[in-house]
């Protein structure tokens, strides 16, 4: 959806700010348990704030999409999920030389 600002924005009109409010359902790490979060803060926010869930409504209530389509789609993308999981699986380990490649900071 266009606005009045995308021409502010591409006529080099300044700067500007994007404000997203957001949320995370996990962790800020694989062992973090989230004990400060609410009881059911993360059921909550999966049930009224998930990204997917909100498009999902959105499009098939205005008839852009209909749930069988978002269905293959989704589909879809498990499948190639599952095959990448697959071949990096199957993958040797990398060598030990690679384990500073690309890295941002050189020490």
């Amino acid at each position: 959806m266009r606005c009045a600002r995308d021409a502010r924005c591409q006529s080099s009109g300044g700067p500007s700010a994007i404000e997203v409010d957001t949320c995370r359902f996990f962790g800020h790490h694989s062992g973090d348990a989230q004990l400060y979060r609410g009881k059911d803060e993360v059921r909550r926010l999966r049930d009224e704030r998930d990204c997917l869930k909100l498009f999902r409504a959105r499009v098939t209530e205005a008839a852009l999409l209909d749930g069988s389509e978002l269905d293959r789609v989704e589909s879809e993308v498990a499948a190639l999920i599952d095959r990448a999981v697959e071949t990096a699986r199957a993958a040797a380990p990398p060598p030990d030389s690679a384990l500073l490649t690309d890295v941002y900071v050189s020490y």
